[in-house]
């Protein structure tokens, strides 16, 4: 039976028949007995392809993500943020596997360990393949994700959060200066087709959020006129997200975590990702945008000075994505979440959404190195 199985129809939690398993799991990768594993709380990401459990093993405690169903890679395990060519390509291919797998977490986790003494990567205790299981040693503090949400107008927690995220962004630049390997080529009106392409296969190519995904890219490589984009090529997180960073007030401690998408390739996968999941909150009614900008700034500013063109690139990519990616998924949320999900995304729809739309357009003047008014379709 897989893992997989022993949680199924259990939606608080496991099974006892799913506990061992996590225990013989967590033992094989430390190369223990299960008994002395001693699980304290577990769950199964948002994903629904990753055990994610706290234990105590021995006296010391420890983090476990175990992937589910067929590991090493799971299925179709997609960060929020990919770059369109690579959608493009899971849409084209969705037979085609895409996720990480223990043996390419460890070895990236162990290549950007010393990249930086300012953010701290958890100690990995153990690991095994054959089981789909890493085990790591338990970080205190809180997701980035989480205390940014909190933040609201509260200028001290804001002033904190900007430090975090500059922080951060300086360690992710130093990873990318460190593992410079040349230059890709990108092109702004392929970037722009592959979107096209996108929203076709999603039948989004005639809706109000694909015209607008189309406004934001064409404007971007219609009136800015870039040309092709000499872009760095290094290792790439491959999940920078707000999620993917803790920090531990008490201690000051900072720590990036789940190198599971880590790959070569080039930086604009890593700042289109952060940059969209922050720009991501401007769609939620109780989100400053003040507060957003300030975020964002911070990321800029900790990353180190980065080419005008990439900035703008970044700009464009990571807010149409918003539109194309994220929006549609609110109008999605009756066949994923029931009735109740159907009237929560009529009463966004009716109440919020043109305000959300309106301020999140008017984010791609922040940092847009030459900003244009966007003209509506």
């Amino acid at each position: 039976m897989h893992f997989s199985d022993s949680i199924s129809g259990d939606p608080t939690g496991l099974t006892s028949r799913g506990c061992w398993e996590a225990k013989r799991r967590i033992a094989a990768a430390l190369k223990t007995d299960p008994q002395s594993v001693d699980l304290k709380s577990y769950e199964v990401d948002l994903s629904g392809w990753a055990f994610h459990g706290k234990a105590a093993v021995g006296g010391k405690r420890v983090f476990a993500k175990i992937y589910l169903h067929k590991f090493n890679p799971p299925l179709r395990r997609i960060p929020r943020y990919v770059t369109p060519q690579t959608e493009l390509r899971l849409l084209l291919h969705p037979e085609e596997t895409f996720g990480g797998s223990v043996r390419n977490e460890w070895e990236k986790w162990e290549y950007v360990a010393s990249a930086s003494s300012d953010v701290h990567l958890p100690a990995i205790c153990g690991g095994s393949a054959e089981e789909g299981t890493l085990v790591l040693e338990e970080l205190p503090g809180v997701r980035l994700d989480a205390y940014v949400s909190w933040t609201g107008w509260n200028a001290p927690k804001n002033r904190r959060a900007r430090g975090v995220i500059s922080r951060a962004a300086a360690w992710l630049g130093s990873v990318h200066r460190s593992s410079f390997s040349g230059v890709e080529s990108v092109s702004p009106r392929d970037m722009l087709q592959t979107v096209r392409s996108i929203l076709t296969m999603t039948d989004l190519d005639s809706s109000r959020y694909g015209d607008l995904a189309l406004e934001i890219l064409n404007d971007y490589v219609n009136n800015l006129h870039p040309p092709d984009l000499a872009v760095p090529t290094c290792l790439c997180h491959g999940d920078f997200c707000l999620a993917n960073i803790m920090w531990d007030a008490r201690s000051d401690r900072l720590s990036v975590f789940d190198l599971e998408h880590s790959v070569f390739g080039n930086v604009l996968h890593d700042l289109c990702n952060l940059v969209f999941n922050l720009r991501a909150q401007l769609l939620y009614p109780f989100t400053s945008a003040a507060v957003v900008k300030a975020l964002e700034g911070a990321f800029w500013e900790g990353y180190g000075t980065t080419a005008d063109g990439i900035v703008a690139a970044v700009n464009a990519l990571a807010t149409a994505r918003l539109f194309y990616f994220l929006l549609p998924r609110h109008t999605s949320r009756r066949e994923r979440h029931g009735w109740m999900g159907g009237l929560e995304s009529a009463l966004y729809g009716r109440w919020f959404e043109p305000a959300m739309i309106e301020r999140t357009l008017q984010s791609l003047q922040w940092f847009n190195p030459a900003p244009r008014e966007l003209v509506r379709v």
